[in-house]
């Protein structure tokens, strides 16, 4: 059965990678608590995991990239704009292990 995880990315411009499901499908991005957060349709009993690879810009910050636009997190002080790129280390890169669930609450 599929369910929807929060993934929040930490608050820095350039790349950041998290592990998750193989066959996961971004359906947003927003704010939530200050921090731009992903929320992922994942099956959770999923045994395939991936690397996928995540550009963060604040506005205003140069974009050297040609990843796909995800969408941006809007805060009361700040918004960040998040794009996916191919992990350069890893391109397909697919674990047969559990799924490892990111840290939904990262430190700056």
């Amino acid at each position: 059965m599929k369910t929807i995880h929060q993934y929040a990315l930490a608050l820095q411009d350039g790349s950041q990678e998290i592990i998750i499901p193989s066959n996961a499908h971004i359906l947003c991005v927003a704010d939530q608590n200050g921090y731009p957060t992903l929320w992922i349709q994942v099956d959770p009993e999923s045994q395939k995991t991936t690397i996928r690879t995540f550009l963060v810009y604040g506005t205003g910050q140069p974009i050297n990239n040609s990843g796909t636009y995800l969408g941006s997190a809007i805060g009361p002080r700040s918004a960040w704009h998040v794009y996916e790129v191919s992990n350069p280390k890893n391109p397909n890169a697919l674990y047969e292990t559990p799924a490892i669930e990111y840290n939904e609450n990262p430190t700056l």
